[in-house]
């Protein structure tokens, strides 16, 4: 059956952008349709109205508005002034002014500056992301690319969150694209686990696409090991806690030890403390590991101080050769002859 609007429908009806029916509709949600469709409508209305009409909480017709912003299917009056206020003296002097780079933006065309510090950073307003989204297009890319790799709408948080990973920790666009498919991958798509291995990434520097795809490899590894290990422990967790995942990565990547040999320290550690403890299993493993690197250093230490075997033709120290080689020579050439062994 096909449904169109009836002569009522289209008396009263609205300017409703294609962009929005055919790109949008399938992954915008009900929020953001409403306020859009809110916009549509009254075709110039603030976030209070909207808010009123739809008795719907400031912060997410806020949110919802920043969605639609990045799209360009909407402007605010302010965007609309400042528009034409440019466009007025570009045409007075001749040109265009020169764009600067303010210090908080990152380089739209290069890596973004990182400037992370110990302190957990604090979380950027809608007016301070919408912001960014101007001055920087590669921050716009991101937050409508994330939004289909992870199959859902970002909301506030989640814009939050990217921004964060961009500009604080310093993680350039490839690198986040990176993360947000291994997070899938995991099936964990939630954002405090995606700012959680995005803040670690920047601890530790990991922002090339060489560096993300290495640590990637290792967390999956430690994952498979886990899988073999924790069927041997009886351990029911499908999947390693962060913490788990570094020891295993130590364990396995770094000192190359066999699941054997972790599920040894493993039944040690449950003889010594009468339970699970990685802690422990990771002193048995260092230790181990530390001698075994001591007695390969001391093997290599020996070898070099070995004395170099005498030489036949080298006389000894302080005297004349042991042996005469002509004489071994010429007994050498001559013909072997068998003799019978006496009885005693």
């Amino acid at each position: 059956m096909i449904y169109t609007l009836s002569e009522k429908g289209k008396q009263s009806a609205v300017f409703v952008p294609a962009f929005l029916t055919d790109e949008h509709l399938r992954i915008c949600n009900e929020c953001q349709l409403k306020v859009m469709l809110c916009i549509c409508g009254a075709n110039g209305t603030n976030e209070d109205e909207i808010s009123r009409k739809l008795n719907i909480d400031k912060k997410d017709v806020a949110d919802a508005i920043l969605y639609w912003s990045m799209t360009g299917l909407i402007a605010s009056s302010a965007e609309t002034s400042n528009k034409k206020t440019a466009e007025k003296e570009e045409n007075e002097e001749g040109g265009a002014k020169p764009f600067v780079i303010s210090d908080s933006a990152a380089s739209s065309t290069g890596s973004p500056v990182s400037h992370f510090n110990d302190r957990l950073p604090s979380r950027p307003s809608s007016d301070e992301i919408a912001a960014r989204i101007k001055e920087d297009p590669n921050i716009s890319d991101l937050l409508k690319e994330a939004q289909i790799k992870l199959g859902k709408t970002l909301g506030h948080n989640g814009n939050c969150v990217l921004v964060l990973l961009y500009d604080h920790y310093g993680l350039p666009v490839e690198v986040i694209y990176m993360l947000l498919e291994f997070c899938s991958s995991l099936g964990k798509t939630n954002f405090a686990y995606i700012e959680s291995v995005g803040r670690d990434w920047g601890i530790n520097e990991i922002d090339t696409i060489e560096k993300a795809a290495a640590r990637i490899t290792a967390v999956n590894s430690a994952n498979a090991n886990w899988a073999e290990f924790s069927r041997y422990a009886g351990i029911k967790t499908p999947k390693p806690t962060k913490k788990q995942t570094e020891y295993f990565v130590k364990w396995f990547l770094d000192m190359k030890f066999t699941v054997d040999a972790v599920e040894q320290a493993y039944d040690t550690a449950c003889e010594k403390t009468g339970k699970i403890s990685f802690a422990y299993m990771d002193k048995i493993l260092t230790g181990i590991f530390a001698g075994r690197s001591n007695e390969k250093a001391k093997s290599k230490t020996n070898f070099a101080e070995r004395p170099a075997k005498k030489s036949f033709a080298q006389p000894a120290q302080g005297g004349e050769a042991s042996y005469d080689i002509e004489k071994f020579k010429n007994e050498s050439q001559k013909p072997l002859v068998y003799k019978r062994k006496g009885k005693a």
